[in-house]
């Protein structure tokens, strides 16, 4: 061979070994938001094909296939149908920022099976830049576990559902310094098993996710994050916990720290927990009723095991439990609400260890003794069906008539209703007439009656109005939700006159009355003498009285008012302590 015809070869591996790297060069650099590809995957299709192309028409048969052939960017869809994956299945490759690789779920029945049972159906080690969308698990252990061997970065796990499938839904092992990094929880369902369990994560969000234990009260604790920084959970339900429900520190220095949890509902949970826990805040979450066998606290933290920085400010508890408090840690508590607590023989709502007075029945002397909840309220009257709307079957959004939605003096320290959820969003409340009634008059009489409209939209602009008026009758819309009718009949217009009209509108409900005026004949030789009672309690924003002629002279002329406008009070029970 000459020398010439090797160095032919030598070029042509030279050239082959870069384009390879480049190829792969150009996979790595991908800019962020490319779009990659995607490819198909179902297992029912008689034609499937590992070794296709993964198109929709030619689609691959297995999970492995896919998670081997996958690149930074691409998207596979998988049809109906379960797709084992050998135990402890860790993805072989990894995304990239802005551009991970996307595994979903295109259709309602997509299952995940861990081969053989008993292992973990996913089980990270390397991979990072990852999305799993949709997907139901079986015969798992954890659906989704973690032992990083490197710090992991960029996994979301969304739109799951593990009930059934494992005892464990998502369990992060620590392996220290190893953290998992950017974990993203969103939307997955997790029922009748031990939720999440985190730990060595940073920024890690678990939010819109529902965790249930069953009517039976699973002992377990759906959402443990130790060892964590700047966890977020937020608008999470949870539902019949009888352990701690979000534990944030076991109390032997695992403590998380720069921890929010907010826009939560607890529903007959055993309590949120944040002991040796560093700045936590626990902000706008609703808890609805203690579970049928109490223990402790609905929030519970203690100095003792190291907890500062504690913020529990814009919560509502409804038929609850207590928090169970520490006077050697001075958390900041602010704007919090107590509707008819439970605990003890008469409802205390805070057991503080070392206070003056523990327990605290009432918020009063609470707020005398630490200054604390100079802004909170509490009321041992209502009940949850006066605040939420349909509690029994789980939908505590506030109703739009309740005292939380109807008194701005009920909001919180940023502003917003108290509570995990607002006011019902776009609610008109509607515009309402005073009842008018007949009316009957003399030829002659200086006729006037006044018409008087309430809205419980403070801010809506109501408009007042009549029509089909006798000929001389005037109506004025007085600018304040109230009219003024006048009319002076002459001796020729005698009779009935039907259908006179009058509404008010508020622009996008109109109420109104149509009302019948009898003129009698001849000229008035009766003057009224009124005499009325004492105006009703104000209700619905309207006070009324009754008002008889006590010469019954048969008209109406100069019946004084008989409904005014009023504003509504907070009902009894209610405290509203504000201390300067």
């Amino acid at each position: 061979m000459t020398t010439s015809s090797h160095k032919n070869k030598a070029i042509v591996a030279c050239l082959l070994f870069i384009a390879v790297a480049l190829s792969i060069l150009v996979v790595s650099l991908k800019p962020a938001g490319a779009a990659g590809s995607t490819y198909y995957v179902d297992i029912q299709n008689p034609g499937c094909n590992d070794s296709g192309p993964g198109t929709q028409s030619n689609p691959w048969c297995t999970f492995t296939k896919a998670s081997n052939t996958a690149q930074a960017g691409d998207t596979i869809l998988f049809a109906d149908g379960i797709y084992s994956v050998p135990p402890n299945y860790d993805l072989p490759r990894s995304g990239v920022p802005g551009n991970p690789i996307t595994f979903k779920a295109n259709g309602t029945a997509v299952y995940i099976n861990a081969a053989g049972g008993g292992a973990n159906a996913f089980f990270f080690k390397t991979a990072s830049y990852i999305t799993l969308d949709g997907f139901k698990f079986q015969n798992a252990n954890s659906c989704i576990g973690f032992w990083p061997t490197e710090d992991l970065f960029g996994i979301t796990l969304k739109n799951l559902d593990t009930t059934g499938g494992c005892s464990s839904a998502i369990y992060v092992s620590a392996n220290p310094p190893n953290r998992i990094i950017g974990l993203v929880v969103d939307n997955v369902r997790m029922i009748r098993q031990t939720g999440a369990y985190l730990d060595y994560t940073t920024n890690a969000v678990v939010r819109n996710s529902f965790f249930d234990g069953g009517q039976e009260y699973t002992d377990s604790t759906p959402l443990y994050i130790l060892n964590s920084d700047n966890p977020l959970v937020e608008n999470n339900e949870f539902r019949h916990f009888y352990r701690h429900t979000v534990e944030c520190g076991s109390g032997f220095d695992q403590g998380s720290t720069n921890m929010t949890i907010r826009n939560n509902i607890f529903y007959r949970i055993h309590d949120v927990k944040v002991d040796d826990c560093q700045n936590v805040v626990v902000q706008h979450n609703t808890f609805i009723l203690e579970h049928e066998v109490p223990n402790e606290g609905w929030i519970s933290y203690n100095g003792q095991y190291g907890t500062t920085g504690v913020t529990l400010k814009d919560n509502l508890f409804v038929e609850t439990g207590h928090i169970s408090a520490s006077i050697s840690e001075p958390a900041i508590m602010d704007y919090n609400y107590w509707v008819n607590t439970i605990w003890g023989p008469t409802g205390y709502i805070i057991d503080c260890d070392n206070c003056p007075r523990d327990p605290y029945y009432d918020l009063s002397l609470w707020v005398e003794d630490t200054g604390r909840d100079t802004h909170s309220r509490q009321d041992k009257t209502l009940t949850r069906y006066d605040i939420f709307i349909d509690p029994d079957n789980f939908n505590f959004t506030p109703r739009a008539d309740s005292w939380i939605c109807n008194n701005p003096a009920n909001l919180g320290s940023d502003g917003q209703p108290i509570g995990a959820l607002g006011c019902p969003a776009g609610a008109n409340n509607p515009p309402v007439l005073a009842p008018i009634g007949p009316k009957t008059l003399n030829e002659g009489d200086v006729f006037s009656f006044g018409m008087t409209a309430t809205d419980a939209d403070a801010g809506d602009t109501v408009t007042l109005s009549a029509s089909n008026l006798p000929v001389g009758a005037t109506f004025i819309d007085n600018g304040n939700r109230t009219g003024t009718f006048n009319w002076t009949p002459t001796t020729s217009q005698a009779g009935t006159y039907n259908n006179v009209h009058f509404e008010v509108t508020d622009g996008t409900v109109t109420d109104s009355e149509d009302i019948t005026i009898t003129v009698q004949d001849g000229l008035a030789s009766c003057t009224p003498n009124w005499s009325c009672t004492d105006w009703l309690a104000c209700s619905n924003s309207l006070q009324t009285r009754t008002c008889t002629d006590q010469n019954a002279c048969g008209t109406d002329t100069g019946r004084p008012p008989e409904s005014q406008a009023c504003d509504s009070t907070a009902p009894e029970g209610i405290s509203n302590l504000r201390v300067e």
